[in-house]
């Protein structure tokens, strides 16, 4: 299985989903500064990130049980363009009752086999953009080298031969919605991948499927988003994991594998950072 930061590989590539259009403004060169995210748990750095110098940023790493997520908002001073990490989403969905009984007894977070993009609509936008309005659905450009990778990964699962059947699907989704801050306009693209591994034992029916969701938004003035994409995916790109927070977090992990969290708490730790502020 994948650890939690490989998995946050992702997050760069999310924005070039989107595809990417040339220059931040007209004629504009932009000063850049590194900032830095401290894991309160490690009182370390965990990760660091480069954003136009006169921006806001504020960042955190948030634990599911033992698994970190990463989340972050960075700002024009205005906070009319912005780029924002949401933290994770993760959950399981099964159509073998005696695993649900198992999960829930976990406190795991059981959800119906979902589409990125009915995750979006039916799920994220309530949550995380009360009161937007929906433009509609853009291109994911690069859904067809998910695809490849996806293709790639279940040979190999194949070539193990394992009682276990073991396969990965990845699906992204690509929203625009407008909505106002301060009473000025904004566009937005949210922008998600999601990644289910779904196991099997040998040819049984049952299965269950483990689900995680990278999301990030990336907005600007109206009108303002096409010509700002390329600078918003620079600073997705230019996520950086500290090498030394990895091992830290490798030990915790091993070391607290059984670790939960209550649904109610991780739910009210979310919303603090999936919110524009």
């Amino acid at each position: 299985m994948s650890t939690p930061w490989r998995r946050l590989g992702t997050i760069g590539a999310v924005l070039l989903l989107a595809g990417s259009a040339a220059g931040f403004g007209p004629g504009t060169a932009t000063e850049m500064k590194s900032v830095e995210v401290i894991d309160p748990l490690f009182n370390r750095v965990a990760f660091r990130v480069t954003i136009p110098a006169d921006w806001v940023f504020d960042g955190t790493v948030l634990r599911e049980g033992s698994w970190p997520m990463f989340a972050f908002r960075a700002s024009s001073p205005d906070r009319l363009s912005g780029l924002q990490l949401l933290p994770m989403y993760r959950w399981v969905s099964t159509n073998d009752s005696t695993e649900r009984q198992r999960l829930e007894s976990e406190r795991a977070t059981i959800m119906p086999y979902i589409t990125a993009a009915d995750f979006v609509t039916r799920h994220l936008l309530a949550d995380a953009r009360p009161g937007a309005t929906v433009i509609g659905p853009e291109a994911v450009v690069d859904a067809q080298a998910l695809t490849i990778a996806d293709y790639a990964k279940n040979r190999a699962y194949d070539v193990q031969m394992t009682t276990t059947r073991r396969h990965q699907r990845t699906d992204a989704a690509r929203f625009r919605i407008a909505y106002e801050i301060d009473g000025h306009p904004v566009d937005e693209a949210i922008i998600a991948i999601k990644t289910s591994t779904s196991e099997r034992r040998g040819m049984e029916p049952k299965s269950v499927e483990r689900t995680t969701v990278t999301v990030t938004a990336a907005r600007a003035p109206r009108g303002a988003l096409d010509s700002t994409m390329s600078r918003l995916v620079a600073v997705s790109k230019s996520i950086s994991i500290d090498t030394a927070w990895m091992a830290r977090q490798y030990a915790f992990a091993r070391d607290n594998a059984t670790r939960t969290a209550a649904p109610s708490d991780v739910r009210a730790t979310r919303d603090n950072w999936i919110l524009v502020r």
